[in-house]
């Protein structure tokens, strides 16, 4: 659904926060094959170690994830300046990095936010999840917010 409505509103620059590292791999996958349009991906997580584990096995760190990811601001500020549909798919707790690239104003701000799962959101201000709701933080035109968990 979050990838429908992202095309709906003809979204260029898009962030896919996630809880998770195989609930990353998990929606990557789902938006690349479901796709209307190809996009651009960057995935930022906490190393840059690449793994080639499959899908079905468990994924604990970024070394079982089957994708290259990054935790380097500057990669994120070139892959923001590009031309073109582009995603950045991140998990909660690299939410830093992403703020930390878009402290330069030259970097553009996203078109929409998707936060999946996003009852985590509901916590200590201040905490890697709580970093989606302040613009000052991760600079975006819209935000969604998904989950299928009361809190």
């Amino acid at each position: 659904v979050t990838l429908w409505i992202k095309e709906q509103l003809g979204a260029q620059r898009s962030l896919v926060l996630v809880p998770s590292l195989g609930l990353l791999s998990q929606l990557l996958r789902e938006w690349t094959f479901a796709a209307a349009t190809p996009f651009e991906v960057l995935c930022v997580c906490s190393d840059q170690t690449v793994g080639t584990k499959g899908r079905d096995e468990t994924i604990h760190s970024v070394a079982d994830l089957a994708f290259p990811v990054t935790s380097d601001g500057d990669e994120v500020k070139r892959f923001l300046s590009g031309a073109g549909n582009r995603v950045v798919f991140s998990t909660y707790q690299s939410s830093s990095v992403i703020a930390a690239a878009q402290v330069d104003p030259a970097i553009p701000a996203f078109d929409l936010v998707v936060a999946d799962e996003a009852h985590r959101c509901a916590g200590k201000v201040g905490s890697d999840f709580t970093a989606v709701l302040d613009n000052a933080q991760i600079r975006s035109q819209k935000r969604l917010f998904a989950t299928a968990t009361p809190r």
